[in-house]
C-alpha cells in the first residue's frame, strides 16, 4: 500500500494533484542581460484521507481568487481614471475592492459548507478496520470481566 505524499501515513488511498517542486532557471544573453524564471511543478500522488480532505477544501476555498484579479485590474484602471475624474476613479476603486471581497467571501462560505457536509465521507478503510478490531477486543475484554 502507498504512503501519503504529504504526511507519510501508510495506506494512502486517495489520488490528488499536489505541488512536487520548483525549477529555477537563470540565463545570460550576449548583450549582458540576465533573466531568471521559476516554474512550479504538480503531479498526481497518493495521499491519505485527511490530506485529501484538506486539498479539496483549499481548492474550493481558493476558487474565489478570480474576484481579486478582476478587482485588481479594475482598481488599476480606476487609479489612472482618478487623474481625469476623481468621482469615477473612487467609484471604480470601491467597486474593485467590493468585487474581490464578495467573490472571495462567497467561495470561503461555500467551502466551509462543503467541508461540513463532506468531512465524514473522507475515511481510510484501513483506519476503519483497525477501529473495528479495537472495538472487538474491548468487547471481548468486557465479556471476560463479566465471566470472572
Amino acid at each position: 500500500m502507498a504512503t501519503c505524499y504529504i504526511c507519510g501515513k501508510s495506506h494512502a488511498e486517495y489520488r490528488r494533484s499536489v505541488h512536487v517542486g520548483n525549477s529555477y532557471r537563470t540565463g545570460f544573453s550576449f548583450r549582458g542581460r540576465v533573466s531568471s524564471s521559476t516554474t512550479s511543478h504538480y503531479g498526481v500522488r497518493s495521499v491519505c484521507a485527511s490530506c485529501a480532505l484538506s486539498i479539496d477544501y483549499n481548492n474550493r476555498k481558493n476558487s474565489g481568487n478570480w474576484g481579486w484579479g478582476i478587482g485588481g485590474a479594475l482598481i488599476g484602471i480606476s487609479i489612472l481614471i482618478l487623474f481625469v475624474n476623481v468621482a469615477i476613479g473612487f467609484c471604480g476603486i470601491s467597486l474593485g475592492v467590493l468585487i474581490g471581497y464578495l467573490a472571495s467571501s462567497h467561495a470561503h462560505k461555500a467551502a466551509d459548507e462543503w467541508y461540513q457536509a463532506n468531512s465524514n465521507n473522507y475515511v481510510d478503510i484501513y483506519d476503519l478496520q483497525q477501529k473495528e478490531k479495537v472495538q472487538q477486543l474491548v468487547q471481548e475484554a468486557k465479556l471476560l470481566e463479566n465471566i470472572s
